[in-house]
C-alpha cells in the first residue's frame, strides 16, 4: 500500500478539511445535526475522527475510542448511506455507538438547533456530491488505523484466550492434586484485574469446600473465555463491514479518483487505489 509522508499526509487532511467546511456550510444553513445532543452539523461527528487521526493520542485507538474499528465501521457504512441519502439521520446508531463517555455540550456559538430545512434538490445533490468525495478520502485515509485497531486487538485477546486456556490447565492439575494453594502464583496468567480479582476472593472463602472453589473458577475461566470469543466476533465483523462498506463507497463514486488525477492530485488517487487494492485483497483472504 502506497504510504504518505507527513507533508502528503497533511495535503490530504486539508482536502478532507476543505470538503468538510463545505458541507458543514449547507448543513448549518438547512439544519441538519449529528442528533442525539449533539447539535454540531452532521459531518462534524465524522470529522472528529479526521481529528483523532491527526491528534494520535493513543486513546483514541483502544476500546471504544475514536479511531476503533467499530467506530470507524459505523463511520464509513454511515457515509455510503448518506450518499444516497444525503439528509439521512444517524442519530439512533451514533447513540449506541458514541465514542465520548458523556454528553457533548452545544457550542455557544452554533445556533440554536430547529427543525430541519429540507433542502431543495441542488442543495442534496451537492450534499452528496460532496459526501461522496469526503467519503472516498475519510475511507481510504482511515483504513490503516482501522487496520490497526484491529490487528493488535486480535492479537491481545487470542493471547489473552491462550493465557486463561493455560490457566485453566492449572486448575485442572491443582483439582487432581487436591490443592488450590498453587493456583495464587497462576493468576499472573490472567490479563483481566477483575477476573483477576474475582478467582483470589474465590480462593480466599475459607468456608468453600476446595472442590467447589474449583468448579467456580473454571465457570468464571469459561465465561471469560467466551467473552473474549464474542469480542473477536464483534471486532471480526466490524473489519469486514468497514471493506465492504469503502469497496461499496468507490463503486458508488469511482470516477472521483478519475476527477482527482485530471485536478493535479494523482497522489491522492493512487493513494485511494492502493487503499481500495489492499481491502480487496483483505477480503479476499
Amino acid at each position: 500500500m502506497v504510504k504518505l509522508n507527513a507533508r502528503e499526509q497533511g495535503d490530504l487532511v486539508r482536502l478532507l478539511t476543505k470538503i468538510y467546511n463545505e458541507i458543514k456550510e449547507i448543513e448549518l444553513e438547512h439544519g441538519i445535526i449529528a442528533g442525539e445532543g449533539d447539535f454540531r452539523p452532521r459531518i462534524d461527528y465524522f470529522h472528529d475522527a479526521v481529528r483523532a487521526f491527526t491528534s494520535k493520542n493513543p486513546q483514541d485507538s483502544e476500546r471504544g475510542g475514536r479511531l476503533s474499528v467499530e467506530l470507524l465501521s459505523y463511520d464509513v457504512s454511515c457515509l455510503r448511506h448518506i450518499v444516497g441519502t444525503p439528509t439521512a439521520l444517524i442519530k439512533s446508531a451514533a447513540k449506541a455507538l458514541s465514542p465520548h463517555t458523556h454528553p457533548i455540550q452545544r457550542d455557544s456559538k452554533l445556533p440554536v438547533p430547529v427543525a430541519p430545512r429540507r433542502p431543495e434538490r441542488h442543495a442534496r445533490e451537492k450534499l452528496s456530491e460532496l459526501y461522496t468525495h469526503y467519503a472516498i478520502l475519510f475511507s481510504a485515509l482511515l483504513k490503516a488505523p482501522s487496520d490497526n485497531n484491529y490487528q493488535s486487538r486480535i492479537e491481545d485477546l487470542n493471547a489473552a484466550y491462550e493465557e486463561l486456556a493455560e490457566f485453566a490447565q492449572k486448575a485442572e492439575a491443582a483439582e487432581k492434586k487436591g490443592t488450590i494453594e498453587s493456583l495464587e502464583t497462576s493468576l499472573v496468567l490472567i490479563d483481566d484485574p477483575e477476573l483477576r480479582r474475582k478467582i483470589q476472593q474465590i480462593i480466599a472463602r475459607k468456608q468453600t469446600p476446595k472442590a467447589k472453589k474449583l468448579e467456580t473458577i473454571r465457570q468464571e475461566t469459561r465465561q471469560a473465555q467466551e467473552r473474549i470469543d464474542r469480542e473477536i466476533a464483534v471486532i471480526e465483523s466490524a473489519h469486514l463491514a468497514y471493506g465492504m462498506a469503502q469497496l461499496g463507497i468507490y463503486e458508488d463514486g469511482k470516477d472521483v479518483v478519475k476527477q482527482l488525477a485530471q485536478r493535479g492530485m494523482n497522489l491522492v488517487g493512487k493513494f485511494v487505489e492502493a487503499s481500495l487494492a489492499q481491502t480487496r485483497h483483505d477480503l479476499g483472504r
